[in-house]
């Protein structure tokens, strides 16, 4: 059974979204930091819009297909990456005429991306030998040997005046603090892990959160200078941890694990306060259920009536109890789909967002006062992406389909595409919230709210 959906009662509501025509992509499509641009991979090119009118601003041709694309923290410079020619090639939004060509050569290329000064391009090459920080304003490089990992490996605090490189030798782990003005080593300290998978800052930059890998389920927290903390471990002889975050508000930590658990710790002591268990069906008549459902849209005069009917997708709120669609994971293969993926908090730190990969379809939602289950949003087809308003708890998920599906704290609504053939796979809001940029594999748009 079910029964109707409120939509949003306030601000962005599905009456209020306009949609702009579709744009040709082939890989990466990003917002500017400010929110003014945005920036679209076509093959070897590069093509910069303007985000309101998305009129062509610019367009940059590059050596060979782009497969990264990433504005530095400034907006002034883009950067694109081709990592089978092993180069980056970054573009001044300011200076047309000027251009910088940075060749790993037989180092290879594995990722880029822009130091927090937007004057640095910080690289991987192959195999993790080593990182190479390239400087715009000296024209000169430096090197850091031998780093962990590609992505989760590096982490900048959040005032941009130190980095933090996972690295390894003599079989064993440890940290390695630099300094962003010169890029030397200000400090080291071994890491308790037996394989560090990744790290990350707390928001007031006064600890360091360690992961080991999936083996096992280890979080170490560890200040700048290498005093160790807390260690938690929930349990032994299992697959462990998947993914983790700090509450912006540096209160809480959200840890993801392979035992569809979101366990939540008090980030001054690091204890845990609560177990967020992900189950297959809901019981409490707390938790608002939202199913997404297709509704047939009115017929113009004179269409063949044999024809089917052209239908949108919408939001019903189902009774409870309710069973979740789950897929019990195959434990005999490798890699298996099971575990939470992502732990995703509001910007105010109220509501944390989880996706479990046993129930693709789901998205989870938690009330972080109450440490309970405040909604549960149920699709047809599997979750493809989720993302958070910058300001706002508003989420927009999309699902590969035509539909963007909107969720706050006052109700959820879905809204189509007014477009073709269309799935949307990728969403991203602006800066300030005002825009909400759509990707398929192919081609592009934005929402846009009044």
């Amino acid at each position: 059974a079910a029964r109707a959906c409120p939509s949003a009662a306030t601000g962005f509501h599905a009456r209020a979204m306009d949609f702009s025509e579709l744009f040709r992509t082939s890989g990466p499509v990003r917002f500017s930091p400010d929110g003014r641009m945005v920036a679209a991979a076509v093959g070897h090119r590069l093509a910069i819009r303007d985000t309101d009118t998305l009129q062509m601003v610019q367009l940059y041709s590059c050596a060979d297909t782009i497969k990264r694309v990433e504005w530095s923290p400034n907006a002034k410079y883009i950067l694109c990456a081709m990592p089978k020619q092993a180069l980056v090639q970054v573009w001044s939004l300011e200076d047309p005429a000027w251009t910088c060509r940075i060749d790993e050569g037989a180092a290879g290329l594995v990722h880029s991306r822009w130091s927090p000064d937007g004057m640095h391009v910080i690289n991987t090459a192959d195999f993790r030998l080593r990182l190479s920080v390239w400087s715009l304003v000296r024209k000169a490089v430096e090197y850091i040997k031998f780093p962990k990992t590609n992505g989760d490996g590096l982490a900048f605090d959040s005032k941009g005046k130190y980095f933090a490189v996972a690295e390894r030798s003599d079989h064993r782990d440890s940290v390695h603090i630099y300094s962003c003005e010169n890029y030397q080593r200000v400090h080291s300290f071994q890491t308790d892990t037996m394989d560090l998978a990744s790290l990350r800052w707390s928001p007031d930059d006064s600890t360091l959160m360690v992961f080991d890998c999936s083996l096992q389920y280890r979080a170490l927290f560890y200040t700048s200078d290498g005093r160790l903390l807390a260690k938690y471990e929930a349990y032994e002889n299992a697959l462990g941890l998947r993914t983790g975050s700090f509450a912006p508000s540096g209160k809480l930590v959200a840890l993801g694990s392979y035992d569809d658990r979101a366990r939540l710790l008090n980030a001054i002591n690091f204890r845990p306060v609560a177990e967020l268990l992900h189950t297959h069906k809901v019981t409490s008549n707390d938790v608002v259920v939202y199913v997404e459902t297709e509704a047939e849209l009115p017929t113009a005069s004179g269409l063949d009536p044999s024809s089917a009917a052209p239908t949108a997708s919408k939001y019903e709120i189902a009774d409870v109890p309710f069973a979740l669609p789950y897929v019990k994971p195959s434990t005999d293969k490798p890699n298996p789909k099971m575990g939470i993926s992502s732990c995703l908090w509001s910007p105010d730190s109220r509501i944390l967002v989880s996706r479990c990969d046993a129930m693709t379809n789901c998205v989870f939602v938690w009330d972080a006062n109450t440490l309970q289950l405040h909604s549960v949003l149920v699709h047809k087809n599997a979750v493809k992406d989720v993302c958070w308003h910058p300001q706002l708890n508003r989420l927009a998920i999309c699902c590969g389909t035509r539909s963007l599906f909107m969720w706050s704290e006052d109700g959820a609504f879905c809204v189509d595409v007014p477009a073709g053939a269309f799935e949307t796979n990728r969403v991203s809001w602006s800066a300030e919230g005002t825009s909400i940029l759509l990707a398929d594999r192919d081609k592009f748009c934005c929402a846009y709210s009044e």
